[in-house]
């Protein structure tokens, strides 16, 4: 894994920085304790979206009544289903 390689080399840096760049010693410490945190964490788990069921979606539809002024009130909140 890679913060197998990325704590050593944090570690270094921050062992061979001045102490006069406080700032820069304050990142890297909280870039080890970052990395040190999700050392422990298991690598996401994606869902399996490829499922043999009819999936439905909707999308509503906002027409500028502005623009199109013969737009009817009812018509201007279209409900479009998808189906895939």
């Amino acid at each position: 894994m890679e913060t197998d390689k990325i704590l050593p080399e944090l570690q270094a840096e921050k062992d061979a920085l001045d102490p006069a760049f406080q700032h820069c010693l304050r990142l890297l410490e909280r870039e080890i304790e970052k990395n040190q945190r999700d050392e422990g964490k298991e690598e996401e788990k994606f869902i399996d979206v490829v499922i043999n069921k009819n999936m439905k979606l909707g999308q509503k539809v906002l027409i500028p009544v502005k623009q199109f002024p013969k737009v009817s009130d009812k018509a201007a909140d279209i409900y479009i289903p998808l189906i895939l």
